[in-house]
């Protein structure tokens, strides 16, 4: 069994099981791995709500394989769009690489820039919200040395 327990004032605490043998990995491993489920369970998200992963209506295995094959490869290629402009745009999520693409092949060149321009206002806001909660942190330890 794996615990772990974030640094925060309302700590969050995760409980996990491994298969894996005690004398087979390191602790240090262990805790990558469980660090790694987020990863995991964030392309699952992504896949359902984006890439359409929970809408199939199939009667056999051949069309479900098919379906998900279709949502995999789909979603391979978003990944690499979101790497390939990781430069210009670090907080591209799965949804703009998605609306991205839309626009590029359905939508005229006007169409394209305002989505352009709405994704950007989205990072911009996103990028406050990093900054916010990171200053928000440093305030915090700050008044736990002062204190």
């Amino acid at each position: 069994m794996i615990i772990s327990k974030t640094l925060e004032n309302r700590p969050k605490i995760k409980y996990s099981f491994s298969n894996g043998g005690i004398d087979k990995y390191t602790i240090k491993d262990y805790a990558y791995f469980q660090a790694q489920r987020y990863w995991v369970e964030r392309t699952f998200d992504d896949a359902k709500n984006e890439l359409g992963m929970l809408d199939y209506q199939v009667r056999k295995w051949i069309g479900w394989h098919h379906h998900m094959s279709l949502v995999i490869m789909a979603g391979l290629y978003l990944t690499q769009e979101k790497m390939a402009n990781n430069e210009e745009l670090p907080l591209m999520s799965m949804t703009d690489a998605r609306i991205l693409l839309i626009a590029t092949i359905f939508g005229t060149e006007e169409q394209r820039r305002i989505r352009v321009e709405q994704m950007l206002k989205r990072h911009q806001k996103r990028k406050d919200d990093i900054d916010r909660h990171y200053r928000y942190q440093e305030m915090e330890e700050f008044f736990k040395v002062v204190k």
